[in-house]
This record gives C-alpha cells, sequence and structure tokens, in this order.
C-alpha cells in the first residue's frame, strides 16, 4: 500500500506540473486570466500507460486514488486518460466512471481481427464492449518486442476507428535509429504506412504520440 501510495503522489506531481505547463503555455499570453482553447486544435493529452504492472487490487487502488487527487485539478485545457492491462479495463473503468467523467481509460494494445482462432488476442469489439475510450496503437514495445510491423499497425489502427474509438498512433525511433540520424526517416515510414488508407478526417480524429524507444521506461 506504502509503494502504491507513493506512485499515486507522483502521479499526482507530474500532473500537477503538465496541467500548470500546459495552462501556461495556452493561457499565459493573453495576460488576462482569461483562458480559450477555441484556437488549439487539439487539447494536450497526460496518459498514464501500467504496462504489464498491478494486479486486481492494486489496480483499483490506483485507479482511485488517481480520481481523488486529480479532483481539484482544472481540466479545461487538458485531457487525462490510463491505460491498465487488459484484465483490469473493466475494473479502472468503473472506478473512474463512479467519481470523474473527466478521467479515460484505453487499453494497451489492439488485434486486427475481429474474431477467429488468435489464442490471447484482444479485438477492437471487445474494447469496445468494455467502452474503452482510447486504444495504443503501435507502442515501440508492441514493435520490438512482439514484432508489429507497420501494416499490421495499420490495420489495427483502422479496426479501433471502425468501432467507435480513438487510436492512439505511437512513433518513434530506437537508440540505436537516433544515433545514426534515422529518427526523421523512421517516423516518416510509420506514418506513412500506418495512416495508409485513411481520409483526412480520420487522421483528423485520432492522435499520434511521439515515444522514442530509447526516452521510455
Amino acid at each position: 500500500a506504502n509503494r502504491m501510495s507513493l506512485l499515486s503522489v507522483c502521479i499526482l506531481v507530474a500532473l500537477t506540473v503538465a496541467v500548470s505547463a500546459f495552462d501556461s503555455a495556452l493561457c499565459g499570453s493573453a495576460g488576462n486570466g482569461v483562458c480559450s482553447t477555441s484556437s488549439v486544435f487539439r487539447k494536450p493529452i497526460v496518459a498514464g500507460n501500467w504496462k504489464m504492472n498491478t494486479d486486481l487490487s492494486s489496480a483499483h487502488f490506483l485507479a482511485t486514488e488517481v480520481v481523488s487527487l486529480t479532483n481539484d485539478l482544472k481540466f479545461d485545457n487538458i485531457e487525462i486518460a490510463l491505460f491498465p492491462p487488459f484484465p483490469f479495463i473493466h475494473t479502472v473503468k468503473k472506478a473512474v466512471f463512479e467519481s470523474s467523467q473527466n478521467i479515460k481509460v484505453g487499453a494497451q494494445s489492439v488485434f486486427f481481427e475481429t474474431s477467429g482462432a488468435y489464442t490471447a488476442a484482444v479485438s477492437a469489439p471487445m474494447l469496445k464492449s468494455l467502452e474503452c475510450d482510447l486504444v495504443l496503437v503501435g507502442h515501440s514495445e508492441r514493435r520490438s518486442v512482439f514484432k508489429e510491423n507497420n501494416q499490421d499497425i495499420n490495420k489495427s489502427l483502422k479496426q479501433v476507428q471502425a468501432h467507435g474509438m480513438v487510436p492512439i498512433l505511437c512513433v518513434g525511433e530506437t537508440l540505436q535509429q537516433y544515433e545514426s540520424g534515422q529518427n526523421k526517416a523512421v517516423i516518416s515510414e510509420q506514418l506513412e504506412q500506418g495512416l495508409v488508407g485513411l481520409s483526412a478526417s480520420e487522421v483528423a480524429a485520432l492522435i499520434i504520440a511521439y515515444e522514442p524507444g530509447w526516452a521510455i521506461g
């Protein structure tokens, strides 16, 4: 419990800093204390990917702590999202829904087929039935560890949108690619192949996250 409490405090500090930074960036120049996001294309998002961590009880505890600690934060200019492991999405969604309408809950990945003999895979219809708001697609660990390629990521992204959820397309280079100056070429390829077949309105409706593998833990 002490470890989870410390983690909750760290999350609160990170969220508070993020909200303050975005408030300052978006509203500070006005000089009159009045902020309008009418000219901002999309609200910034602070998202917590829990990866393969927590069990059922600690996932519920952490979700309720995040809700409690963020009750006093302003959400006018920012969105907050939590990405727990698959087995705990329902628990976290329920905990968030009962206490806050401001925090979204998403899934860490999705398979591009809707059903079939794909042991351990999770489909977009399954995630939709859990009322997921967002889905991470193409996370660097899915690319490197599970060998997801741009073509599969493109198909997964389309499935997410087809089932009424918002995909977060993750792009980024490895440390080796960064050090060899390939980062721009790698990201361009990920974007071009990841967005194949999408209309302008579909691209506008998704989120693109830059998360180079060498910069995340």
